[in-house]
């Protein structure tokens, strides 16, 4: 659990710049659902949007002050890796970081779907859910993403607009990312600093705790799938692992600075869950 009182002075300032900053972005950056009436009509999104709108007032209703506190750190540290897909390379110089709806991140689960240029076959998507938990929460999203194996129904996004397509896109491979609370508040105070810590960002040791996080669960999830026979599946992951691990090595080397964090627990609470993703549950 959060405790607020450490949450001081300096400390305090940074988070809240950091999220005025933050929610901001994600006001400039949305995909607006109106844009989808002609395709779905406008009584089937203004239905989409008062669940949204429901769905928000009750969680919010019953947030505690440490509860909405992580909201607001999961808020920041989605942007910040948003951005540093686009404009740090993150992710690999193809990589595109679009941010979802509200339908679809509250609903659907999908906070971001990062987009990979592979000619000649178009675009890849990777369907990322961007969590802060600080090591707890993660079975539910484990969870998540096995059933989704299990039904031959992977992540969705009803509202996707990229590149000329909009409209639906369906099967896409999910992952968990996420750091510890400390390490957030690392990335929010470089990330508000307009000199020397934009740059400093750009080589944060998070970058390879990001890469080895979602190489672990493509490989773990695509092994399940192909245990259960899932072989669309299996495609989509193996798919999607194939361009990490080639980013990953390509970020191994001069600047890679993955010791620093080693010890994040956050990080290591995700390697357990991954390497645990069997068909019968063990992780507690």
């Amino acid at each position: 659990m959060l405790d607020i009182r450490r949450a001081a002075s300096p400390e305090r300032g940074i988070l809240e710049r950091a999220h005025k900053k933050a929610e901001g972005f994600l006001r400039r950056h949305v995909i607006h659902m109106e844009d989808f009436e002609d395709l779905y009509g406008a009584p089937d999104v203004k239905k989409d949007a008062e669940r949204v709108s429901e769905t928000r007032r009750r969680i919010e209703e019953g947030m505690s002050a440490e509860e909405k506190e992580a909201k607001k750190l999961a808020d920041i540290l989605e942007v910040i890796i948003h951005e540093q897909i686009l404009e740090a390379g993150w992710l690999g110089p193809s990589a595109r970081a679009i941010k979802t709806t509200p339908f679809d991140d509250i609903v659907n689960g999908v906070d971001e779907v990062v987009e990979f240029d592979e000619p000649p076959r178009g675009a890849s998507h990777l369907a990322l859910s961007l969590d802060i938990t600080f090591g707890t929460g993660l079975r539910s999203k484990f969870e998540r993403v096995r059933h989704e194996i299990d039904s031959g129904k992977l992540a969705r996004v009803k509202y996707f607009k990229s590149r000329g397509f909009r409209g639906e896109k369906t099967h896409l491979p999910r992952v968990v990312v996420g750091t510890e609370r400390r390490h957030v508040l690392e990335l929010a105070r470089l990330w508000v600093d307009d000199g020397k810590g934009q740059t400093l960002l750009k080589q944060s040791p998070f970058r390879r705790l990001l890469l080895k996080e979602i190489a672990l669960e493509l490989k773990a999830f695509s092994e399940y799938a192909r245990k259960g026979g899932k072989e669309d599946a299996v495609l989509e992951y193996d798919r999607a692992h194939a361009i990490i691990a080639a980013v990953s090595d390509r970020q191994d080397g001069p600047g890679s600075q993955s010791g620093e964090w080693s010890d994040d627990r956050v990080c290591a609470a995700i390697e357990r869950h991954a390497r645990g993703f069997t068909p019968t549950p063990t992780l507690a």
